[in-house]
């Protein structure tokens, strides 16, 4: 603390906690971080707290997990004192396809702490599963190119379209007219 504000209430604390007979008093802890807060948190920073908590959304790259850490880190930071009565806007937050998956599950949490849990499980599970599929798939596209590798003919399928089936043709401009 040798420069800037931080610097200034340092010294600041530390003239007021000297004593006449030059012996040192700071207090207790919790008094040194209530001053500190005091000090250095913004006044407006539960309202901006709040303002955030209002639009907070979870980003299409962010997991469930990442999303509960800053949902956590800005009701912390606004005061609130029943986490649980803002459900909805941890709820609304939510990616759509997380949102649906929980309406789907059944019974809905109403607790704060039984969205987090279950918002995060889905979300894990859907991303293993993405996961499984992408090796999966690679691993079976690897495999058809070495068999296609080793066999350079055309496979036929006995599929043959149907050629007498009329065509859909689009309209001419002329003909739009006329609709």
């Amino acid at each position: 603390m040798d420069e800037g504000e931080a610097a200034s209430w340092a010294l600041g604390k530390h003239v007021q906690a000297e004593k006449k007979d030059g012996s040192v008093e700071y207090g207790t802890y919790k008094d040194f971080i209530s001053d500190f807060e005091k000090s250095f948190i913004s006044v407006d920073d539960q309202n901006r707290a709040r303002t955030e908590l209002e639009n907070i959304t979870q980003t299409e790259n962010m997991t469930v997990d990442q999303y509960n850490t800053n949902f956590k880190a800005l009701m912390a930071r606004s005061g609130y004192s029943d986490p649980d009565e803002h459900c909805h806007k941890y709820k609304n937050g939510l990616r759509a396809g997380i949102q649906l998956n929980i309406a789907q599950s059944g019974n809905l949490p109403t607790k704060l702490e039984d969205w987090y849990i279950r918002a995060s499980s889905i979300d894990n599970a859907v991303r293993d599963s993405r996961e499984n599929l992408k090796s999966r798939n690679a691993g079976s596209t690897k495999k058809f190119n070495q068999q296609a590798g080793n066999n350079n003919q055309v496979r036929r399928t006995g599929f043959t379209p149907n050629t007498n089936t009329p065509r859909i043709a689009k309209l001419t401009p002329a003909e739009r007219e006329k609709c």
